[in-house]
């Protein structure tokens, strides 16, 4: 498995696994930004989280486009959307057999005056994709809130750590180990060092953090790789 943090970007990843290409926030941040490889070849699966600049772009996602792309976004964004052969509105508790692939739409939100004024429930999402054996959660932004601790098993997680619009990178360790998250990708860090996060979770050598380079690479094993080690 192929793991993207998009350039240019603050949630956007571009995942290529078992065949297939999927990508999760589709947004350049700031407007204008010049695009790398990652719209070349048309998605199989657009997911997105919610309706905000820095998430989703419909321009974006129209490059993105093909003949069989599946794309699952909340309800205010689907009907913003170009006519698409497969598009489907992510309501929290909602399950997706992709055949290929499976999907559990979850809940992303802000707590307290900031989950009126910014993300609210029911308004915006997190994915649970599961593929090639391994299950990843991209929690789109949200704060450390109680449904993360019915998850269940999760292999990668995609967690903010800025504060301010998201939990910050304290929250974001508690929330690691709240979910049992073999491996953390931490994300939206906004002027938080990538760094902040592994040093929060020196205390949990279970939890591997892997801050990735935006525009490169990242090889994740899946069921048919060696598994016997952690990614480094």
């Amino acid at each position: 498995m192929e793991i993207t943090w998009v350039s240019g970007s603050v949630s956007w990843f571009w995942i290529k696994a078992g065949g297939k290409s999927i990508h999760i926030d589709p947004s350049y941040y700031p407007r204008g930004q010049r695009h790398g490889p990652e719209l070349e070849d048309p998605a199989d699966l657009v997911l997105i989280t919610h309706s905000h600049a820095d998430h989703f772009q419909n321009e974006t996602v129209t490059r993105l486009r093909g003949e069989d792309t599946a794309v699952v976004a909340p309800i205010k964004i689907t009907g913003e959307l170009e006519p698409m052969p497969w598009v489907r509105a992510a309501i929290p508790g909602t399950d997706v057999d992709l055949g290929w692939a499976k999907l559990q739409v979850v809940d992303a939100y802000n707590l307290g005056l900031k989950g009126l004024l910014l993300h609210r429930k029911g308004k915006c999402v997190g994915y649970l994709l599961t593929i090639e054996g391994k299950t990843i959660y991209h929690a789109g932004d949200t704060d450390f809130i109680p449904e993360m601790r019915r998850l269940g098993h999760v292999d990668l997680a995609m967690l903010p750590i800025g504060g301010t619009y998201t939990m910050d990178v304290d929250s974001a360790a508690e929330a690691a180990v709240a979910i049992h998250a073999g491996l953390v990708i931490p994300m939206h860090n906004l002027k938080t060092p990538l760094d902040r996060l592994a040093e929060n979770l020196k205390a949990h050598p279970d939890i591997t953090v892997k801050a990735l380079e935006k525009g490169k690479p990242f090889h994740y094993p899946t069921r048919d790789a060696d598994t016997t080690s952690r990614p480094a």
